[in-house]
């Protein structure tokens, strides 16, 4: 029988694994308090690690969304992996649309919520921003010339 050669345990290759991913990954306790942060989310929150552990999630959330998120984070919704469009406080508390995939995980006993924060903001912008110009084409396409129409559209892009 062969045996695998000795290296590192699962257990510090996956802290380092998550310690170099480019998403930003955080782990909270069942008070709702963050106990991890990887570089990434510290990164993206533009905090060190000194300020974020320790501190409540929801005071990442904007304060328009807290309530509904918090309810959201409190109820067995979190039991099952899933994922929750989001805003929160990034670097210089700039608002930020996310997605927030995140899973419980029972480590040591404890119950934790582990959450990929996908920062979609630049996304939902340019999309945004396509709408508003397909639909002021349509406007312009209505009582215009095709010509016409190209002309004010290529106006509205550069504008």
């Amino acid at each position: 029988m062969k045996q695998a050669p000795a290296g590192p345990s699962i257990d510090a290759i996956v802290r380092a694994l998550v310690e170099v991913v480019p998403t930003p990954v955080v782990v909270a306790d069942d008070a709702g308090h963050y106990v991890y942060v990887n570089p990434a989310a510290r990164a993206f929150f533009g905090r060190p690690v000194e300020e974020l552990v320790g501190t409540e999630v929801i005071d990442s959330i904007v304060p328009r969304e807290r309530e509904e998120v918090g309810s959201y984070l409190c109820s067995t919704a979190t039991a099952e992996p899933g994922r929750r469009s989001i805003t929160m406080l990034g670097r210089d508390g700039q608002e930020r649309e996310v997605l927030l995939h995140h899973t419980p995980m029972e480590l040591e006993g404890k119950l934790l919520l582990i959450g990929i924060v996908e920062d979609v903001t630049e996304n939902r912008r340019v999309r945004r921003e396509a709408v508003a110009l397909a639909q002021s084409a349509a406007s312009l396409a209505i009582n215009r010339s095709l010509d016409a129409t190209l002309d004010a559209l290529a106006q509205s892009v550069v504008e």
